[in-house]
């Protein structure tokens, strides 16, 4: 018999000589009673055979415990402050981190910036190899958009009239004031789209300004995005919001 063998063999004599003794008229044996004269290895093989699930699961209790006290106390995630989608252009991971954290600098108080950050996401769907790829970025796109996740879009021509028709944008003469508006009303695109009352889709809805030209803006270029024939509107559900008008400034100079 080997050594563990006999360490097994004696662990379960003890407790077996434990549960007896009540059935014999003894008192009950304790733990210093049935690990009488085992070596200390022996006895951690005895806790182990016999007090495995309790140890295991007070581990994992003490482990969720941790976990939450560090989630939700001590490094609760941040809030989405705003949150800004890139589309039809390459950018960088690096360039959109900085991008993001530039703009949570210049957008949100400094008081709040510990709780709450910008998220620049990029939904390029330009893979030309695999359209599978394209095909779930577009529906991750679609998802944010229809729960109103997405505060700001940057995206290009061949995109401006299927968003549109979806419903996505917001119209920017609830955004600018009348005199920005007027300002510059040459970069501001309005147009008309699927009547999203006609189940048809037959006849066209209102015209209104829906997107802003971004040919030549300096601030995105700085961050390596190449704003030739791209648009950039806001989404709908976000025209009421403060922190998309003050991003719109930054980024357009208005």
């Amino acid at each position: 018999m080997s050594k563990s063998e006999k360490e097994r063999v004696q662990a379960k004599n003890a407790a077996a000589a434990a549960a007896e003794a009540p059935k014999n008229g003894g008192g009950k044996i304790g733990f210093s009673e049935a690990t009488a004269g085992m070596s200390l290895r022996e006895k951690a093989g005895y806790i182990w055979e016999y007090y495995r699930l309790p140890i295991v699961a007070g581990v994992i209790v003490v482990i969720l415990i941790v976990y939450f006290l560090n989630t939700l106390v001590f490094n609760p995630p941040k809030k989405t402050f705003m949150e800004v989608a890139v589309l039809d252009a390459m950018i960088l991971d690096e360039d959109r981190a900085r991008l993001a954290a530039d703009l949570g600098e210049l957008l949100i108080p400094a008081d709040m910036r510990d709780r709450n950050e910008v998220l620049v996401d990029s939904f390029y769907a330009g893979s030309e190899t695999d359209p599978q790829y394209n095909s779930v970025i577009m529906q991750k796109f679609t998802a944010m958009i229809v729960t109103r996740e997405i505060n700001l879009m940057i995206f290009g021509a061949a995109s401006l009239r299927s968003w549109g028709d979806m419903g996505a944008y917001a119209d920017l003469g609830a955004v600018f004031d009348a005199g920005t508006f007027d300002a510059h009303a040459d970069r501001i695109l309005r147009m008309s789209f699927a009547d999203p009352n006609d189940a048809s889709g037959g006849s066209a809805g209102p015209e209104y300004a829906c997107a802003v030209k971004l040919d030549g803006n300096g601030f995105l270029s700085g961050y390596g995005i190449d704003t030739t024939g791209m648009y950039m509107a806001v989404a709908v559900g976000s025209e009421k919001n403060a922190a998309v008008r003050q991003a719109l400034g930054v980024i357009l100079g208005w």
